[in-house]
């Protein structure tokens, strides 16, 4: 096999090589061909570096550029098999990763050397954790439901809740009644529409029967404490005024007339009257008023 100009002589003077090799040596540059018998064929660098490209394109080997074609200048050309590169030439350890071999050729094995998480502990109020490590189990013994009260909404009763007044319930009502001054002993109910007990009621009241008789009181209920004050005035005796921590309702002249003391709940307003000395003669008025 010899140069020729402008390439190489396949089937040219080989007869210096032994006929093993140069059998062999036909046979590899048919396989390269992909031609089942050559006689004569002749082939520039460009032509046999084009071959091994197309060759190489359609097998599992990428060309870090095409093979370098070259030639002894005695014997016959040779392809620099150094270009031919599997798709993965080498594997480098990154950050937290470890090698073996250290190399990163070959058959590699890749590890992790991060820790990972190494432990859970609890923070927080209702917070606790179970084992600390491994299989793991967060617990919130905290508020585990909500329940809505009076004129609450809760947007869920688990998970993220938003919670809200009501809309459209009052804060605040109001109106006004009468009781009769010889009356006897009895109760009153008056439904005050807050929709939920008062947080506060306000009762004032007033009674004048003539020019000599007349009295007011101005009481106050939390739900659990009452506070009054009142001032009363006869003819012909000297007026009274003062305060009760007991009565709601304290109208009283010359000693007579009504007391009354307060209940409540989500509906009614509810005023026991008690008749002092035979009551008096004439009616008294009052309002009331109902905060929540």
């Amino acid at each position: 096999m010899a140069p020729t100009s402008g390439g190489f002589d396949f089937d040219g003077d080989d007869t210096f090589l032994c006929p093993i090799e140069r059998a062999s040596r036909r046979r590899e540059y048919r396989a390269i061909l992909h031609e089942p018998a050559i006689t004569h064929y002749l082939m520039n660098e460009s032509q046999v570096r084009q071959i091994v490209e197309d060759e190489l394109k359609k097998s599992q080997y990428r060309v870090g550029g095409v093979p370098i074609h070259t030639h002894n200048g005695i014997d016959s050309p040779k392809l620099d098999t150094i270009s031919l590169v599997a798709g993965v030439s080498k594997i480098i350890a990154g950050t937290d990763i470890t090698i073996s071999p250290t190399g990163g050729t070959g058959n590699v094995t890749i590890n992790s050397s991060a820790g990972g998480v190494s432990s859970v502990t609890g923070s927080g109020s209702g917070i606790s954790v179970s084992p600390t490590t491994g299989a793991v189990v967060v617990q919130n013994t905290g508020v585990t439901s909500l329940t809505a009260g009076t004129n609450i909404t809760l947007s869920a009763t688990v998970g993220g809740i938003t919670i809200s007044a009501a809309s459209g319930s009052p804060t605040r009502t109001i109106g006004w009644n009468s009781w009769a001054m010889n009356s006897s002993s009895g109760t009153q109910t008056i439904a005050h529409g807050l929709g939920s007990t008062p947080a506060i009621v306000r009762i004032n009241t007033v009674f004048g029967a003539s020019q000599a008789e007349a009295a007011s009181s101005f009481g106050l209920y939390d739900g659990t404490h009452t506070q009054c004050v009142y001032w009363g005035y006869y003819a012909g005796s000297a007026s009274a005024s003062g305060g009760t921590s007991i009565d709601m309702i304290y109208i009283l002249t010359s000693g007579s007339g009504q007391t009354a003391t307060i209940g409540i709940d989500s509906t009614n307003i509810t005023l026991s009257w008690i008749q002092v000395s035979g009551g008096a003669t004439g009616t008294c008025y009052f309002t009331w008023e109902c905060e929540s």
